[in-house]
């Protein structure tokens, strides 16, 4: 009984995600700008906003924060066609 505890303990929880950087570091420095870009103090809003104002702020953060597009895309919830 005990064994089959150990066998099992911690794998109900794996979650399969899709891997976009090595790091998540970047995630804290687009939270920063946008809190001061926007003056917000909530950066949940920025999710209720229309994705074409997203769109535009993904242009404006990539000239501004060191992020690959691809983890920037994931973090404003945005879809980007690659070429």
């Amino acid at each position: 009984m005990i064994h089959a505890m150990h066998c099992t303990t911690g794998g109900e929880y794996d979650l399969k995600e899709t891997r976009t950087g090595k790091t998540d570091k970047c995630y804290s420095s687009v939270t920063s700008y946008l809190k001061e870009y926007l003056n917000i103090n909530n950066i949940h809003s920025i999710f209720k906003m229309p994705e074409t104002k997203r769109q535009d702020l993904f242009f404006q953060i990539l000239k501004t924060v060191d992020i690959p597009p691809l983890q920037l895309a994931k973090y404003l919830r945005i879809t980007i066609n690659r070429a």
